[in-house]
């Protein structure tokens, strides 16, 4: 049973404002709930419906689907819902980089925010660095998309001239895709310490973060197409940085 009340606060988690607030997200469907309870995360509430995964019954609120379609996020309503309150960052600058980071500047579609998070987890990416202005990354769409890895990947809103200055201080070389610049083989040869600048589709990596960029480097374009969608230019570069001895 779920009093009224409760769906009013859910419904209010809809809203960037009030899951900053509460510090709180939501995910949905059997398949993210089981991962949010796997994960070092805190699941705060477990909502489900008759026919969803019996491992719920002991540990979440059995609702109607009428109930469940009132607190969804998602144009079709899934059987089981969470809410979930994420780690904090703590780690700094420092540490992080002494592991490959990926950065962000102005993702602002949340499908390729997902994506990217996604492909991140499976090349071995621990932690993505993102501009202020991304896309919230505890955006329905984007927690969907990243079919779990957003419990696995740490990411960290920054202002990112002086992150990136900070990264430089201990020595982190700096890539960033352009449209003109050199083959991304020389991701091949970064054995330990890097960290990957993606900018968005529409005005790519902002002056300011590209003043910091120690090599700019560029997909091969052999057809006519303008640009390549953000999360596919990230997928092709993390493989090829896959292509490392550190591997």
């Amino acid at each position: 049973m779920i009093s009224k009340n409760e769906i009013k606060q859910l419904r209010f988690l809809h809203s960037k404002k009030y899951r900053e607030e509460k510090q709180v997200f939501i995910v949905e469907g059997d398949k993210m709930v089981r991962e949010a309870i796997e994960s070092p995360m805190e699941v705060v509430q477990l909502y489900y419906c008759s026919g969803s995964s019996q491992e719920f019954e002991s540990i979440g609120t059995l609702i109607s689907e009428k109930e469940m379609k009132q607190i969804s996020q998602l144009s079709s309503s899934s059987p089981s819902l969470a809410v979930v309150r994420p780690n904090e960052f703590s780690e700094s600058l420092q540490t992080i980089a002494e592991k490959p980071l990926l950065i962000l500047d102005s993702i602002r579609d949340p499908g390729n925010l997902g994506t990217i998070i996604r492909t991140a987890d499976w090349f071995g990416i621990e932690t993505i660095l993102v501009s202020k202005d991304t896309v919230d990354c505890f955006n329905s769409k984007v927690v969907q998309s990243t079919m779990g890895s957003i419990f696995r990947v740490q990411i960290s809103y920054r202002d990112l001239v002086p992150a990136m200055l900070e990264l430089k201080k201990v020595e982190v070389p700096l890539f960033g895709a352009f449209m003109d610049g050199d083959s991304p083989e020389i991701l091949s040869n970064v054995v330990k310490r890097g960290a990957l600048v993606i900018g968005s589709e529409s005005f790519g990596i902002s002056d300011a973060v590209k003043r910091e960029i120690d090599h700019s480097i560029t997909i091969k374009k052999d057809g006519m197409g303008e640009s390549l969608n953000a999360a596919v230019a990230t997928s092709i570069l993390l493989y090829q940085w896959s292509l490392s001895p550190r591997n």
